[in-house]
């Protein structure tokens, strides 16, 4: 059927328990899949209702009974994302491309994670790294990343000027704050006069 020697580990667990659970009796089943699938079941529809922390929670517990499995990896990495926990995201990306180096989806997400902590070089050579699987949805999602890629460094060097900018000014902004004031001043103190005058 297959050589296990020229499979990964990843693909020889994930074949291996394709096999087991093809049936669709729950009795040929095992308890911890059922376990796991249930989780992962309940970690879905939490990530579609939007309730990320349950999400990862469920996602957690899949993990938990499976810890091999690259797609509950990758499930809770994009929770964890959506959660604003993006060093946890990448954590989890990272552990999807090294259960399965040939997972498509694991670099998409582990250069997901790398752009939104703003490391463009890296989430650049992660989509060159995706795009060099030679996967044809890997290659045009490698593609689209690099774009994304490139408009957001862009975008991120356009704010780090505009704040640089800004801190060069702070002083000048101050100064004009403070002879507005000392004009105001002096012109309570001249108007104060002249009625005084007259």
């Amino acid at each position: 059927m297959f050589n296990d020697s020229t499979m990964s580990d990843g693909h020889k667990k994930e074949n291996m328990k394709e096999n087991i659970g093809s049936s669709d009796s729950p009795k040929e089943r095992e308890e911890w899949e059922i376990q796991r699938d249930l989780a992962k079941t309940e970690g879905d529809a939490a990530y579609r209702s939007r309730s990320f922390s349950s999400a990862i929670s469920h996602y957690s517990e899949a993990i938990a009974v499976d810890p091999d499995n690259v797609k509950l990896y990758s499930n809770r990495s994009a929770a964890y994302l959506s959660d604003n926990q993006k060093s946890k995201a990448l954590a989890d990306a990272r552990k999807c491309v090294e259960l399965d180096p040939k997972f498509v989806k694991g670099y998409s997400r582990l250069a997901t994670s790398l752009l939104s902590l703003s490391r463009f070089a890296e989430a650049r050579k992660t989509y060159k790294e995706m795009e060099a699987l030679g996967n044809c949805s890997g290659i045009d999602m490698a593609k689209k990343g690099l774009e994304e890629c490139r408009l957001l460094e862009q975008k991120h060097c356009e704010r780090q000027k505009k704040r640089n900018l800004r801190l060069q000014l702070w002083p000048l902004g101050l100064l004009m704050v403070l002879v507005k004031q000392k004009i105001k001043k002096m012109m309570k103190t001249t108007c104060l006069m002249t009625s005084l005058m007259t």
